[in-house]
């Protein structure tokens, strides 16, 4: 996403930005760095102007499974 050239003011700088991030694809802090943002104001302006906190998160494998146990007869008896 292109942002537009001029002078914007400080929230409609940042909104732009915090749009453009939302279709980068990669997280806020390599956003950041590319474009030369502090992440901390960018993260700051994202919770002030209403945008949502997380975006893009992936589960990570754990190594577990789920396991669902129900009620059932022994399979043996002793």
């Amino acid at each position: 996403m292109e942002l537009p050239s001029g002078q914007l003011s400080g929230k409609e700088f940042w909104r732009a930005h915090i749009k453009a991030a939302e279709a980068f694809d990669g997280t806020d802090k390599e956003y950041c760095v590319r474009h030369g943002l502090n992440l901390g104001s960018f993260s700051g302006y994202k919770n002030k102007l209403g945008f949502s906190r997380r975006r893009k998160t992936t589960k990570k494998p754990t190594g577990f499974s789920e396991v669902r146990i129900s009620p059932e007869e022994p399979m043996f008896q002793s």
